[in-house]
């Protein structure tokens, strides 16, 4: 019965020894800056939206297994404006980019598994005010006067739709499920869906 014990905690200690090696394996292979492709984001307002995220994994002092992450998210988004002077009469469309950006921790849980806990505080956007265009039907004089007048106010209306966009989209991200690492490309699922990433500075093509 002793005997039975040995063994069977042996195998046990083996069992997470090899869980921890795969793991860190994981890990290893992730390390670095990853660029996933432009997807479809909900923005309040917004006719057409898109994100583009850029997930940079740092391990930890230590630590094999995990680290921090920062995702830096490329967004461009198009949504009507109405002017709020009666001078203007005619609605145009604005097509704004921004740079938002979250911080948080990561772990490899297994050989192609990570887990994520993002720090919702740590959330910032910023729209980049010479990267706004107005649609043709605004390039008059009292349309252009009239939009320097509302532009400050505006971006801060858009850098706070883009925040809840955002907070949102990374609260359902808990992590990433059945990673495969071929060369520079990651494959990966979310949500059930396949997809995948390339790592930042080699654009080699998904096959």
């Amino acid at each position: 019965m002793k005997r039975f014990a040995i063994i069977a905690a042996a195998a046990t200690a083996l069992v997470a020894l090899t869980s921890c090696n795969e793991a860190a394996k994981l890990a290893s292979d992730t390390e670095g800056s990853w660029s996933g492709a432009p997807e479809q984001f909900t923005v309040s307002d917004a006719a057409v939206a898109t994100m583009t995220p850029i997930y940079t994994f740092v391990l930890g002092d230590g630590d094999k297994e995990g680290g921090n992450v920062t995702v830096s998210a490329l967004i461009s988004a198009t949504m009507p404006y109405t002017p709020p002077t009666p001078e203007v009469v005619l609605p145009f469309s604005i097509t704004a980019s921004a740079i938002g950006t979250i911080e948080g921790t990561w772990k490899a849980m297994d050989d192609d598994d990570i887990a994520f806990n993002f720090n919702f505080d740590s959330l910032n956007v910023n729209v980049n005010p010479d990267n706004i265009t107005l649609s043709d039907n605004a390039l008059t004089d009292q349309t252009q006067a009239d939009w320097e007048q509302f532009k400050p106010s505006y971006i801060k209306s858009l850098e706070a739709r883009f925040s809840d966009a955002m907070r949102l989209r990374f609260m359902a991200v808990r992590g990433l499920e059945d990673i495969k690492i071929k060369g520079d490309i990651m494959e990966y699922e979310f949500n059930d869906v396949k997809m995948y990433m390339h790592r930042s500075g080699n654009m080699a093509d998904v096959k």
